[in-house]
Order: structure tokens, then C-alpha cells, then sequence
């Protein structure tokens, strides 16, 4: 299965998974005004920390930048 997941999408099933929880995540930062924590856990992130990692990671920085910038 991983094998079949890697040829289609390109990637490892939680490295996919990741990423639309990610952009999910920014979706919600740019609409909501709930906080990062709660944005985080309701992404499916145990913590803020991970979350703010993760997210710094994939968008080049963090949650708290990308929702004063207002992207």
C-alpha cells in the first residue's frame, strides 16, 4: 500500500497527510480568529509546539506570522 501511495502521490501517506492537515490549518488561520493552539488541536496536532514546527517547515514561518500578514 505504501508502495502504491508513493508511486501515485509522490510521497509517503503521512508526509500527504501532513500536508492537507497543513493547508487546512492555514485555511483556518486566515479565516477564524480562533487561537493557534485551538487551530491546532482541531487539525489533528497533539501539540502546539509540533504544530508550530510543522508549520514554520512547510510555509517558511509560523502560524502567528502568516496570520499577521494576512495571507
Amino acid at each position: 500500500l505504501n508502495r502504491a501511495f508513493l508511486a501515485d502521490l509522490q510521497s509517503a501517506p503521512a508526509v500527504f497527510w501532513r500536508r492537507i492537515r497543513l493547508l487546512a490549518a492555514r485555511e483556518l488561520l486566515a479565516s477564524r480568529r480562533r487561537s493557534v493552539t485551538e487551530i491546532a488541536y482541531e487539525t489533528g496536532f497533539s501539540d502546539t509546539a509540533h504544530f508550530c514546527s510543522s508549520f514554520k517547515k512547510h510555509f517558511s514561518m509560523t502560524p502567528k506570522q502568516f496570520r499577521r500578514i494576512g495571507k
